[in-house]
């Protein structure tokens, strides 16, 4: 069950972690591509004690030796050392210069000095090793004390290891930058996706929508075996997904019946009002259309007329699919110039009735005023396929002459403050009862 709650999450969240990769991915190339290769070599060199006459002597020695290493580290690096070197070579560079570039380590507890020399071509790196190492050798006999009884240094310093140029780079090249840049995107990115995970506080089941305020009149799974999409719809009344959209359709018409009373049976066909209902959503891409056909077919199948309506100005999924853009619609007769029942389309292999957008030029939903736009229709329902309520007003207009409102709610994805929030908004604006639906959930969510 976690692993696939963090690959839905990883799903949901593919942008922004692709985002982290190819970022720390690009970062990784920029460094090993500003960065100059540097090549290493190194001397090495060993001190040990000159002549001594007496036992005392030579402890002495031997102590003064365990002192002054660390002090002959840093004498390789003092113009002392270096400005022979330099004109040895004839570098065309100063002792200040030349000294960041060389390292003189030596050993805990041994008499063993290396010289390291870091440069940009290796045969130049080589040589100043070795010159540095020779020039040591030299310095030691000159600055090293004699004892009393003999003119020979109480020290002397000898060449062990001979540089050789390195024969590949130090460091990371521009690949292996690259390949350890998205080596951390990936760890940083599966880092965020467990952050992510652990605080997140979207709806995932039906109860948990259940607190938000309003009516829950059913809940669609995520793997469903019916319909996909708009153009899977012709035919919704199968698998799970119809079936669900049963179960929804019968809650919701008890739902109804409860709330408002039975559908009152009309003296005349011109007086018949429909039962109206908007679906809408807060967020767009929640499936509210997918929902609304789903509840038309569901409708059809226990003998009702049902008559499916888009008014989604930004999104007519409903026109794009079935009905032309640029036919007569509901914004037509909004503004007067068609009356509803002359729009209707049959929805071809269905048993339901269309209205496209119609001209968006015509008229605005802010026209409308009542419920008397869909007296006379000969259907028992109207379902509106409304616009997402962030962001627009044109939500609020629709569910004012509207006689219930569905609000669809997809798991995973809004967070109980705001769908709160939007029941609130719905149910100051309907003049009828607000329920919800939770679309897309995980059935592992259910156990």
């Amino acid at each position: 069950m976690a692993v696939k709650k963090y690959m839905r999450l990883a799903a949901r969240l593919w942008p922004a972690l692709l985002a982290i990769v190819l970022l720390s991915t690009a970062v990784g190339g920029a460094i090993g591509a500003v960065t100059k290769q540097q090549y290493q070599s190194t001397a090495g060199l060993i001190f040990n004690v000159g002549e001594a006459s007496s036992a005392v002597e030579l402890a002495q020695a031997s102590i003064y030796l365990d002192q002054v290493m660390t002090s002959y580290s840093a004498l390789s690096t003092t113009p002392y050392v270096l400005d022979p070197v330099i004109e040895k070579l004839g570098l065309k560079e100063s002792a200040a210069d030349l000294a960041p570039q060389i390292s003189a380590l030596n050993p805990s507890k041994t008499v063993l000095l290396d010289v390291t020399v870091t440069r940009k071509d290796p045969e130049t790196a080589a040589k100043i090793a070795n010159a540095v190492a020779e020039q040591m050798v030299k310095s030691v006999k000159t600055t090293a004390p004699s004892p009393t009884s003999s003119r020979v240094p109480l020290l002397k310093a000898e060449v062990i290891v001979k540089a050789v140029p390195a024969p590949s780079p130090t460091g990371l090249g521009l690949m292996a930058m690259l390949g350890a840049g998205f080596f951390v995107g990936v760890l940083v990115a599966l880092a965020f996706l467990v952050y992510r995970a652990k605080t997140d506080a979207t709806i995932k089941r039906p109860t948990e929508l259940a607190e938000s305020g309003s009516g829950l009149v059913g809940h669609i799974g995520y793997s469903s075996d019916g319909a996909v999409g708009l153009e899977g719809m012709k035919d919704a009344t199968a698998g799970s997904f119809g079936e669900q959209m049963r179960i929804t359709r019968d809650v919701l018409l008890a739902e109804w019946d409860i709330e408002s009373g039975p559908p009152k049976r009309a003296a005349t066909p011109c007086s018949k009002v429909p039962r109206t209902l908007l679906v809408t959503s807060n967020l767009a891409g929640e499936g509210k259309s997918t929902v609304a056909l789903g509840l038309a077919q569901a409708l059809s199948t226990i003998g009702a007329k049902v008559l499916v309506i888009d008014a989604n100005l930004r999104h007519p999924d409903v026109s794009r699919s079935w009905a032309s853009q640029d036919s007569a619609g509901m914004l037509d007769a909004i503004s007067g110039v068609w009356g509803l029942a002359e729009l209707t389309k049959p929805l071809p292999g269905t048993d339901i009735d269309v209205i496209p957008i119609g001209d968006q030029s015509r008229g605005r939903f802010e026209q409308l005023s009542d419920s008397e736009l869909f007296t006379g229709l000969p259907h028992d329902y109207v379902i509106i396929d409304g616009p997402e309520l962030s962001g627009v007003s044109d939500g609020d207009s629709l569910a004012s002459v509207c006689s219930g409102t569905l609000l669809v709610v997809q798991a995973n994805r809004s967070n109980l403050t705001d769908v709160t929030e939007a029941t609130k908004r719905v149910q100051l604006a309907s003049r009828g009862p607000v329920w919800t639906v939770l679309n897309q959930v995980d059935r592992a969510e259910m156990r």
